[in-house]
C-alpha cells in the first residue's frame, strides 16, 4: 500500500495553481476596477474561472489522500463541485452584466451565487449531527457555519436591491452582515484560543488561521466602504492587499509543511514495504 505520495503531490500542484490563478484574478480586477486597461470584465476574469476549476479538483485529491473510502467524502467532493460551478456561472454572468454584453438585471445574474447558499446549507445541515455530537464538542463550528449563512444571504439581498433599485443608498449598510459576522467570527476565535491556551492537547493552528482570514476580510471591508462611501482616490490594488497577503501566507504555509508530510509518507511507506 502506497501512503498518499501521488496524491499528495497532485493536490499540492492543484492548490498551487488555483491559489496562483486567483491572485493573478485579483490583481487584473483591481488594475480594471482603476481604469487602467480597457480589457472586457470576462477576459479579466479567466484566471478567477481558472482558479474555481482547480479548487474541486484539490478538494478530490485531499481526500484521496485523507478519506479514500465512504458516503462523506462522495457528498463533499458533490458539495464541491456543485458550489465550483455554481461560482463559476455567477462569475460568468456577473462580468457580461458588468460589460454590457448581457442586458438583465442583478437579481438574474446573481441566481447562481443562491445556489451555492442553498448547497452551503445542505452541507451544513449534514455537518451539524456531528459537530453537536458532546463527544466532539464543535458548537462554535456549528454556529458559525450557520450563522455564515444567514449573513450571506442578507448581504446577498441588501447588495441585489443596493444594485438594481439603489436601496439601500450607502454601501456601509449593505456590508453591515458580513462585517458583524467577520467581527463575531474574530471575537469567537479570541474566546477559543484563551480556552485552548489552557488545554496543550489542542492545537491553535486552525483557530490562528481562522483569526488571520476574518481580520484580512474585515479589512478588506473597512477599505472597500470607505471606498464608495468616503473617497474614490483608495485605488483597488490597496482594498485587495489584505487578500493577496492572505494568499501569500496559504502558499508560504503550504511551502513550510509539504516537507513534513512528504517525510511522513515515506516513512509510512518504508514501514510498509
Amino acid at each position: 500500500m502506497t501512503f498518499g505520495l501521488d496524491n499528495e503531490k497532485e493536490f499540492q500542484v492543484a492548490k498551487a495553481a488555483g491559489t496562483v490563478s486567483f491572485f493573478i484574478g485579483i490583481v487584473l480586477a483591481s488594475i480594471k476596477a482603476d481604469d487602467w486597461t480597457d480589457a472586457d470584465w470576462i477576459v479579466i476574469s479567466i484566471p478567477i474561472l481558472l482558479s474555481l476549476c482547480f479548487f474541486p479538483l484539490a478538494i478530490h485529491c485531499f481526500f484521496n489522500i485523507n478519506c479514500p473510502q465512504g458516503k462523506s467524502r462522495r457528498f463533499v467532493l458533490i458539495i464541491s463541485y456543485n458550489i465550483a460551478i455554481s461560482l463559476i456561472g455567477f462569475v460568468i454572468l456577473g462580468t457580461l452584466t458588468l460589460d454590457d454584453t448581457m442586458d438583465t438585471s442583478w437579481a438574474v445574474a446573481f441566481i447562481p451565487l443562491w445556489y451555492t447558499l442553498l448547497v452551503y446549507l445542505i452541507f451544513c445541515c449534514f455537518m451539524l449531527p456531528g459537530l453537536i455530537d458532546p463527544e466532539v464538542n464543535m458548537k462554535r463550528q456549528a454556529f458559525l457555519l450557520f450563522m455564515w449563512f444567514f449573513a450571506l444571504c442578507t448581504f446577498l439581498l441588501l447588495f441585489v436591491f443596493h444594485l438594481d433599485n439603489d436601496s439601500p443608498e450607502s454601501f456601509a449598510v449593505v456590508a453591515i452582515p458580513i462585517m458583524t459576522a467577520s467581527g463575531l467570527h474574530i471575537f469567537s476565535c479570541a474566546v477559543s484560543k484563551n480556552k485552548t491556551e489552557k488545554n496543550s492537547n489542542v492545537g491553535l493552528r486552525p483557530i490562528i488561521d481562522e483569526l488571520i482570514f476574518n481580520s484580512a476580510l474585515l479589512l478588506t471591508g473597512v477599505l472597500l466602504i470607505l471606498r464608495v462611501t468616503v473617497s474614490d482616490w483608495i485605488p483597488a490594488i490597496v482594498i485587495a492587499v489584505p487578500v493577496l497577503a492572505l494568499l501569500l501566507y496559504s502558499m508560504g504555509i503550504e511551502f513550510y509543511e509539504t516537507p513534513a508530510r512528504r517525510a511522513e509518507y515515506e516513512a509510512l511507506n518504508a514501514e510498509d514495504s
